[in-house]
């Protein structure tokens, strides 16, 4: 269950996008496949004019291939999650592009995708692109193109996308809430990014990061080395959501049993949130079969809270009776 990926966009990469694929070819008119061949064909911009809705010429957009957003993953600093549910909306709801419920002529992609630059001028950092908004819009794309023409290079063909630029990732990661398709963020996942300065790439680039945190975000901290554990080990018994909110909720306990954990913590810069880190991976596996056979009422991620405080009291100088 568990989906989260630092990856390169490409519907190859993403196996629980198959189902759609296969869902397009299938329905996928014969005049709609020509037409999608037909601006293949027609250069460049081809598909771009074809297939998104004529919107009025502004500085801010701009033109990409498929390959440089394929490619944004390396400018990301967050797993990135992939709502499979939105993207068939795209495909196949209302507006839908290959196919509408409701019948009628399928739709033009509505809204142009978002793309963030990082730029600092007066310290040369120059960060980009990064997919602000529009990852489950340029996936849908993909899967149309590979639906009808399965033999092009996407890569080389082209989306008008709107690009704004920002000073730092707080402002971009703002940008990212105001444009989430529809999609509703888990609690965890808006945690992490709303956490100044997190890396959450892998363990090691997170606790790199650990420095600069403010001290409401060490249980997002703890959260996101339970998350990356389990991704690292290919544990799927709980989604990363719940893993990450595990580990939240387990630095909690710890920090109500455990007067001033938050200052040792701080005096530590953050080497006793890796400590924890450490702690909870080497429990991880082990923990789970009894949160999985565990009947009684409640969350599972927040029996396994409970699991790991105790873990990692166990193989620290804390206490823990929970």
């Amino acid at each position: 269950m568990a989906q989260a990926k630092l990856i390169p966009y490409r519907i190859k990469n993403f196996p629980e996008l198959a189902p759609l694929l296969a869902k397009a070819q299938e329905q996928m008119s014969a005049k709609q496949k020509a037409e999608i061949i037909r601006a293949i064909d027609n250069g460049d911009d081809g598909f771009s004019r074809a297939f998104q809705l004529e919107a009025p010429s502004s500085e801010w957009q701009r033109v990409y291939t498929f390959g440089e957003l394929a490619e944004s993953y390396l400018n990301e600093e967050h797993y990135q999650r992939l709502d499979v549910a939105l993207i068939e909306d795209i495909l196949f709801g209302k507006l839908g592009m290959v196919r509408r419920t409701g019948g009628g002529s399928p739709m033009r992609l509505q809204r142009d995708p978002l793309i963030g630059w990082i730029i600092r001028k007066s310290e040369n950092v120059e960060i980009g692109p990064i997919i602000a908004g529009g990852r489950h819009r340029q996936m849908a794309l993909q899967i149309m193109l590979r639906a009808a023409a399965p033999n092009a290079d996407i890569d080389s063909l082209t989306i008008r996308c709107m690009t704004r630029f920002f000073r730092n990732r707080d402002d971009l990661v703002r940008a990212v809430f105001a444009d989430q398709e529809g999609r509703v963020m888990a609690r965890a996942e808006k945690r992490e990014r709303e956490a100044t300065g997190l890396n959450m790439t892998s363990r090691e680039s997170l606790a790199a990061s650990l420095g600069q945190l403010k001290r409401d975000d060490y249980g997002t901290a703890l959260g996101g080395f339970v998350k990356l554990c389990a991704i690292e080990n290919g544990l799927d018994d709980l989604t990363l959501d719940q893993f990450a909110a595990a580990g939240v909720t387990a630095y909690n306990i710890l920090k109500k049993e455990n007067k001033g954990l938050n200052q040792k913590v701080h005096d530590t810069d953050g080497a006793m949130l890796v400590q924890f880190g450490d702690a909870s991976c080497r429990a991880l596996a082990s923990l789970l079969p009894s949160v999985m056979a565990d009947r009684s009422r409640g969350p599972k991620n927040s029996k396994l809270a409970k699991l790991l405080a105790r873990a990692i009291a166990a193989q620290t100088s804390l206490i823990c009776a929970a």
